[in-house]
């Protein structure tokens, strides 16, 4: 679909009127937003039936929301991402303290195999 037609189809998944979409993208009349609608149905196997109207409708409305619902999944990834990064920078803080201290070969071993196992590289020598 082009971007004209994505955004006629937002604003009918809001429920808004040929008209109302055609002031709101500045159409110089419905007409215009009435052969993007029927560029929408043919799209979508439909046509211009009161049936077919409300399939459209609903469509759209279930488009919209799985769009706003990806835009959520993906910011909640990055907060994740940057929670993991941050605790990554934290336990690096800590193995290099730990490596300060002067533990036996076999306590920084252990310690070195625990880091990687969570993904935290280490020096090559703790």
């Amino acid at each position: 679909m082009t971007e004209r037609e994505v955004d006629v189809l937002r604003l009918i998944a809001r429920g808004l009127t040929n008209e109302q979409i055609a002031l709101r993208l500045g159409f110089h009349d419905r007409r215009a937003v009435s052969r993007t609608n029927g560029q929408i149905y043919a799209a979508w196997g439909l046509n211009n039936s009161t049936t077919d109207e409300k399939v459209a409708r609903t469509r759209a409305a279930a488009s919209e929301a799985l769009a706003e619902y990806g835009q959520a999944v993906l910011t909640a990834l990055r907060e994740v991402e940057d929670a993991l990064a941050k605790e990554r920078r934290q336990v690096r803080y800590l193995a290099s303290l730990v490596q300060q201290l002067k533990l036996s070969g076999a306590v920084q071993h252990v310690l070195a195999n625990t880091l990687r196992t969570i993904g935290v590289s280490t020096p090559e020598r703790m």
